[in-house]
């Protein structure tokens, strides 16, 4: 393994052996192995798909309605962040302890 960041794998160790066993998100951070070293797995993305859509055709006088209704649902298992702009937990102006400036609105989060 190297620090220069020139060798990536995913689901897989550097080897291309598929990793054994079911993997989670703190695993990358928390496992270690017999020496002591971080092994630094990473799980491969598990997406899950979901499709339903549901039709249907009436006529009202002259007028004829097509009601329906669709669900989709994608999940690629990747955890994001919850503010882009932010590493740590936002804390809005008002929970920040200061005095607030007239032109800044108590729910403005504060970097």
């Amino acid at each position: 393994m190297t620090n220069a960041g020139l060798v990536n794998y995913y689901g897989y160790d550097y080897l291309g052996n598929a990793l054994g066993g079911e993997v989670s998100f703190n695993d990358f951070f928390l496992d270690k192995d017999a020496d002591g070293e971080y092994t630094r797995r990473i799980a491969p993305n598990q997406p899950i798909y979901t499709a339903a859509y549901v039709e249907d055709k009436f006529l009202f006088k002259d007028i004829i309605f097509r009601i329906g209704l669709r669900v989709d649902r994608y999940d690629a298992n990747t955890k994001t962040l919850k503010d882009s702009y932010s590493l740590y937990e936002a804390v809005t102006a008002s929970e920040f302890g200061r005095e607030i400036p007239g032109a800044v609105s108590g729910d403005a989060i504060v970097y």
